[in-house]
Parts: C-alpha cells; sequence; structure tokens
C-alpha cells in the first residue's frame, strides 16, 4: 500500500514513481511539506518505514500514528512522542457517564473517577464500560468496577497476538463480550474474521438460504468441520429476524455499528474490538472454514445491479481472507470467488483460485470429469481477459478436443466450448479461423435447436461481431439485425440479451458510417438500460460510453466530453481507478480530448493511463499495447514526433514479439509509425512499411477492409510527397473504385 501512495505522488509531482525517488526528492525539497503515516499498526512495517521511507531534511514535517509503542523510535527526539487516546480525568468520568446514562451525582462522580483510572483513561475503554452499563440494567458503577477488577485478575497473563492492545480496553471488552448471548458472540466472532468495516448483512441472510446439499461438498477434514460448524452457525443464528434481534443486542453494547446504505445495510467495528474478537476464537480451525463458506455461499450469482454492488462490497472481505484460507472454500465456492475478483479486475487473484479448483477437481473427479472441463473453461477465460491469449487457446483447445471425444460434437457443452474457443481466436487475431469456427458451431446449433433457440441467437451474435472484426460490416449488419428482431420477439425488448444485441448492432452501424441510426439507438438503449438496471450498472455505463463514442463519430465533441467525464467519475467511484473498465473510460475521454484540440490534457490522461496499465497488466498486455499507441497519437497530435516515433517503434516490437507479424493491431501500429516516418520527412522509409503493411492486409484482411482502404490512401500520400504520381494516382483510383459506398474510419486503434 505504501508503494503505491508513493507512486501516486511521484505521478502527482510528475517525477518517477520509484520510492528511493520519490523519497529523495521530498529530501531536497526547499519548501515546506507534511507526510502522513496513518494507522502504523503492523510491527513488520516498522522495521522498514525507517529506511525505505521516511524522507529526512528540515523543511518537511512526518506524523506517524500507531497503536505500536515501538513506533516512538521512529522519533528524533523523545519530545516529538505524544501519546494519544489517554483522555484526562474529567473528560474521562463525563464520557462514561453520557455512555452510561448515568446521573452526575456525588457518589457517581466519585466511582466514575476510580473506573476510568483504573480504564487508564482510554477512550475507547471507557465508551465500551459505559454502554455495558446502559446495556445492564441492574448494573451499577460500583458493581462494574468490582467486575473489571476480577476480570483484570484473570486476565493478567494473557498476552494478545497483537503486543500493543491496552489490557484496559480488552478487559472492557471481556465485561460486554461475556454477557452476550451464545448467537451474539458467533456473529462477532465471524466478523472478527472478515474486514472489520462494510461487512453486508445481505451477506448472511444468502447463506443461511443457500440450503447445501451433498454436491457441494467434497470430504476432506477440513470442509467436514466447516460444513458441521456452517450448520451450527445457522441453526444458532437462527431466522432473519433472529440475526437483526443479535445485531441489536451487539449494537446496544456499542460493539457493532449498522450502517443503512441504499439496499446494503452493513455492519462495522472498531479495529480493536475486531482485534478483541477475534482473540476470543479457541479453535480458529473450526470457524475460519465455516466463515469462507459464509462469504461465497452469500456471494449472488445475478446479473442484477442489486447483485453486482453486493459483489462489490464482498472484494474487501475476500481479499481480507489469506490464500491458504481460500482453501476452505467449496469448489463451487471457489468459482463464485473468482467471480468477485474477475469482475473487479483482478485477475491475478481470480486465476489463482481458478487453479486451485482445477487441480482439486483433477485429482477428485478426474480430468475428464464435465466440472473439471467447466473449470477449464472459465480458467481459459480469464486468460483471455488477462490478455494471455496464447495460454487461453491452448487450454480451451484441450477442453474442446476432450469434450467432443466423451460427449460428442453436438453436446451443448461441446458447442457452448467450440464458441468460447473461436472468441479467443478473434482475440488473438486469428479472425479467420474464428469465423470457420463460429460458422460451424452456428450450422450444428441451426441443426439440432432451431433457429429461434437462444444459444443460436449467441451463435449468430458472436459470428457478426467477427464479421465486424473482419471488415465485412455488411454481413455483421444484417446478421445482427436478424438476431435483433428473434430476440424482441422471443425474449421482449428489455432482455439482457436484446439490449446487448441493440448495443452490438448500434456499434456496427457506426463502423459502417451509420452515424444517425447508431446515435437513436445508443440513445434509445442507454434509455432502457437506466430505466431498467440503474444508472451505477455497469452495462448502463458501457452503453455511455459507446454514446459518447458515437457522439465523437459525429463531431458532437461537446457532448462526447461531457458524458465520458460522467461516466469516469461515476466508474472511479464504483470501480475504483485501477479497475479495466474505468481506465478504458479514462483512455476514451482522453481521445476526445485530442478531437477537441485539448492536447495536453489528452497527454496527461493518458500517460496516467500507460502507467497504471505497466503496474496492474504489464506491458505486455493487449490493452497496455493499445495505450502505448494512443498515446503516441496523441504526442504526433502536440508535434511531438519524435517521441511519438520512439514510442510507436517500441510498441511495434512489442506486438510483433507478443502478437505475431499478421496480427490486426501489429498491422495498424506499422501503419501508425509509416504515418510518423512521413511527419518526420522520412518518406523512404515510410514508403517501404506502408506497401508492407498493405500487401499484408490484403492477404489477411480483404482489399475491401476498411483498413486496407485506409493503408491504400496513406501510401498513394506518400507516392505524391515522393514524387510518383502516377503511382499515387493509380491508387486512389483503385480506393475509389473499392469504397462502393462511404465508409466511416475503422476504429481499430482505439480501445
Amino acid at each position: 500500500m505504501l508503494d503505491e501512495n508513493f507512486k501516486e505522488l511521484g505521478r502527482a509531482l510528475k517525477i518517477s514513481e520509484d520510492v528511493a525517488t520519490v523519497q529523495r526528492f521530498l529530501t531536497t525539497m526547499m519548501r515546506n511539506w507534511m507526510c502522513i503515516f496513518d494507522n502504523a499498526d503492523d510491527p513488520k512495517l516498522l522495521q522498514v518505514l525507517l529506511g525505505k521511507y521516511l524522507p529526512v531534511g528540515r523543511h518537511g514535517g512526518i506524523i506517524v500514528t500507531s497503536r505500536l509503542r515501538d513506533a516512538m523510535q521512529l522519533a528524533s527526539s523523545p519530545h516529538f512522542n505524544i501519546l494519544f487516546g489517554d483522555l484526562d480525568e474529567g473528560s474521562a468520568i463525563n464520557l462514561l457517564l453520557k455512555h452510561a446514562h448515568k446521573e452526575t451525582s456525588e457518589n457517581n462522580l466519585k466511582r466514575a473517577g476510580q473506573i476510568v483510572n483504573a480504564l487508564e483513561c482510554q477512550a475507547l475503554a471507557v465508551c465500551t464500560a459505559g454502554a455495558y452499563m446502559h446495556a445492564m440494567i441492574t448494573c451499577s458503577l460500583d458493581t462494574y468496577y468490582l467486575q473489571f477488577k476480577e476480570k483484570s485478575k484473570r486476565t493478567l497473563k494473557y498476552k494478545m497476538s497483537g503486543e500493543s492492545y491496552p489490557w484496559t480496553v480488552y478487559n472492557a471488552f471481556m465485561l460486554s463480550f461475556e454477557h452476550l448471548s451464545g448467537p451474539a458472540k458467533l456473529l462477532l466472532q465471524i466478523c472478527s474474521c472478515l474486514h472489520p468495516t462494510g461487512i453486508p448483512v445481505e451477506m448472511f441472510q444468502n447463506a443461511f438460504n443457500y440450503g447445501f446439499t451433498e454436491d457441494d461438498f467434497h470430504e476432506t477434514e477440513k470442509e467436514v468441520i466447516g460444513r458441521g460448524k456452517m450448520n451450527e452457525i445457522i441453526k444458532c443464528l437462527g431466522t432473519e429476524n433472529d440475526l437483526l434481534e443479535i445485531i441489536d443486542e451487539l449494537g446496544t453494547f456499542s460493539l457493532v455499528s449498522y450502517n443503512v446504505d441504499h439496499e446494503h445495510p452493513t455492519l462495522s467495528h472498531h479495529a480493536v474490538i475486531h482485534s478483541c474478537a477475534y482473540e476470543t476464537i479457541s479453535l480458529r480451525d473450526n470457524i475460519v472454514p465455516a466463515v469462507t463458506l459464509i462469504l461465497s455461499s452469500g456471494t449472488p450469482v445475478g446479473h442484477s445491479e442489486h447483485d453486482y454492488a453486493l459483489r462489490r462490497k464482498l472484494l474487501i472481505h475476500v481479499s481480507h481472507i489469506s490464500m491458504d484460507e481460500l482453501e476452505h472454500f467449496t469448489m463451487k465456492g471457489h468459482t463464485r470467488v473468482a467471480r468477485i475478483f474477475a469482475e473487479s479486475g483482478y485477475w491475478t487473484q481470480a486465476e489463482k483460485l481458478q487453479k486451485k479448483v482445477l487441480s482439486l477437481q483433477k485429482k477428485v473427479l478426474g480430468e475428464h470429469h464435465p466440472d473439471t472441463l467447466t473449470s477449464m473453461n472459465n480458467l481459459a477465460l480469464t486468460y483471455t481477459a488477462h490478455g494471455m491469449t496464447e495460454q487461453a487457446e491452448k487450454l480451451l483447445e484441450t477442453v474442446f478436443s476432450l469434450n467432443k471425444e466423451l460427449l460428442g460434437e453436438h453436446h451443448p457443452d461441446t458447442l457452448t466450448f467450440m464458441n468460447n474457443l473461436a472468441l479467443t481466436y478473434e482475440a488473438h487475431g486469428k479472425r479467420e479461423q474464428a469465423e470457420k469456427l463460429q460458422e460451424q458451431g452456428l450450422s450444428l446449433r441451426k441443426q439440432l435447436y432451431g433457429e429461434h433457440h437462444p444459444d443460436t441467437l449467441v451463435s449468430m451474435s458472436d459470428l457478426a461481431l467477427t464479421y465486424r472484426a473482419r471488415g465485412q460490416t455488411e454481413q455483421a449488419e444484417k446478421l445482427q439485425e436478424t438476431v435483433l428482431s428473434l430476440r424482441k420477439e422471443l425474449l421482449g425488448e428489455h432482455h439482457p440479451h436484446t439490449l446487448t444485441s441493440m448495443s452490438n448492432l448500434a456499434s456496427t452501424y457506426q463502423a459502417r458510417g451509420k452515424t444517425v441510426q447508431a446515435e437513436k439507438l445508443q440513445e434509445k438503449l442507454l434509455c432502457l438500460r437506466k430505466e431498467l438496471l440503474g444508472e451505477h450498472h455497469p452495462h448502463t455505463l458501457i452503453s455511455m460510453n459507446n454514446l459518447a463514442l458515437i457522439y465523437n463519430a459525429r463531431g458532437k465533441t461537446g457532448q462526447a466530453e461531457k458524458l465520458q467525464e460522467k461516466v469516469l467519475s461515476l466508474q472511479k467511484e464504483l470501480l475504483g481507478e485501477h479497475h479495466p473498465h474505468t481506465l478504458t473510460s479514462m483512455n476514451n475521454l482522453a481521445l476526445t480530448y485530442t478531437a477537441r484540440g485539448m492536447t495536453e490534457q489528452a497527454e496527461q490522461l493518458q500517460e496516467k493511463v500507460l502507467s497504471l496499465q505497466k503496474e496492474l497488466l504489464g506491458e505486455h498486455h493487449p490493452h497496455t499495447l493499445t495505450s502505448m499507441n494512443n498515446l503516441a497519437l496523441t504526442y504526433t497530435a502536440r508535434g511531438m514526433s519524435e517521441q511519438a516515433e520512439q514510442l510507436q517503434e517500441k510498441e511495434l516490437s512489442l506486438c510483433k514479439k507478443l502478437l505475431g507479424e499478421l496480427h490486426p493491431d501489429t498491422l495498424t501500429s506499422m501503419g501508425n509509425l509509416a504515418s510518423t516516418y512521413h511527419d518526420l520527412g522520412k518518406t523512404e522509409q515510410a514508403e517501404n512499411l506502408q506497401e508492407m503493411v498493405l500487401s499484408l492486409m490484403k492477404e489477411i484482411l480483404g482489399e475491401h477492409h476498411p483498413d486496407t482502404l485506409t493503408s491504400m490512401s496513406n501510401l498513394a500520400s506518400t507516392y505524391h510527397d515522393l514524387g510518383k504520381s502516377m503511382q499515387a494516382e493509380k491508387l486512389q483510383e483503385e480506393v475509389l473504385s473499392l469504397q462502393k459506398e462511404p465508409v466511416a474510419e475503422h476504429p481499430s486503434n482505439q480501445l
């Protein structure tokens, strides 16, 4: 986390993101600055904080807040150590009587003084004690004082793992904890295994209603313990009404706070209370598996905005659990939690989880079991999303081959795997192979299910996208219009699949230059998604983004900019700045800035996107390469042709290495570099590269593809500048003859 904070500071200061460089910058800075390290409560952190992170120098001030007494060693003088959390006696007495709802009589003030001194005037301990006395109507100040002194004797030798938590807080907590009902104790212990804030109440309700079956478990010792504890928890916590009563009980003792957040009420508690509750768990090997079962079975699997929002809230809790503890999940639980990670763009964590369940399934079920093949398919889809298309392709080819051998070519799973393999071929740039496989799959589904079956419509839709990617926009349009018509008839206009078809058709209209039709369809789609899903749903945000792209294509750059800024703001709030969708929106907004002549803002935004993608996805990810390409185009627009040339040469080298020389994205990169050579006056280099690009595009994409026609026009321009007028004229005439209708510039350089 500190590394990320220093990198962010480096970006803001427009210096290197290297931690040491940022530290040196602050050390040598001749202006006043302040650096705050909050909640430095990890003992291991203190060992590296001084050497790696803390700047030195006369112009800066550093504040470190910590519950660890060892943090005092960081101060340059003992005079700079300030112990917070200790109230003065008068303030502590007032706080205690307020929370206990006791009168300020002479006797009460005297006994309250003894209690707060016993509690060392610790604010949290005083609040906990006051809440306890208010909850226990028979507990007077005198009674509490005697109980606390007795509790202190019994816990004198107890050592907590956190080493730094005050005994006073722990003793005050234990007095309250011991008076809780069994279900309340159990719920508090469960919460202590999760992140202390934002624990969705609905997660418990979903888990209790899940209804485990034998199919959910493969009998390992940990799962047996976990399931037994899970059943005990369900029996103990009871119904939804019982759960709310238990929460009220915990709230009465001020051990949790109940936060109403729209549709998702959550529980939170203080970090120290969280640690104290965790210390009360005697057999952690029993309860941790049960907690993971609650977390996984409480994860919704639907596609509504409500379900998506709940999965987003659960991200912090699945991230709080260690990878070792994740082993307690059932196979189905692994799949659910992997989805949480994948939807948030945490491909690495999703991949690790999917590999674990796949390994277990191979061992327990065998490689040929349908569930094993499904898990292999899911892992391959994560590889594709992570830009690891080669690994995805190999895995899906294995899955498809095995399923075909075991279940036959006509089995529904075989056809699904065939379709997914085709999509991976398309992502890998093997569009001809993708098209052939999709046409085969569509033919089989029509034969087996008929044209109106949902799976048949999925195949038609995916094939249309491949047609569009190959420049066959007329075929794509016809197929998508058929799919949309059938889905409206069979599923209704408001069905998610129908809305997806509207989106795909609108994008094809745009690719064909039919921007008026595209705009109308996207505006209708956005209206429907806002109505059905809400403005904050990911699909609604995608529609807003797509509409902005059409506004750009129609020259309505002002409207595009406003819409994209709104989308970006919502995605930062809902998904976080590092989510792939957020980075895509930042990239698209930068392209709009460029179109509006705001090239400086575009450059700053694209440099930020590129930096984040290098860090999160790696330099070799396709999205990172696209961002390098877009930034280079902005450099060109700003007259920084030399910087553009350097970046494009690097990007082209990576594309050739990762995607191969014949990949469409590689050809686009070659074309862009050739244009930069042309701008720099390197017309012979531009000519050689453009001739190579045109030859390859004719071979791979066909001479009618929009990118091919653009390459022909660019080469004609270079011929003209080189004085080769006859060759230029001949090529331009060929372009005109091939353009049977106006074609919009193909947006292949956009993310």
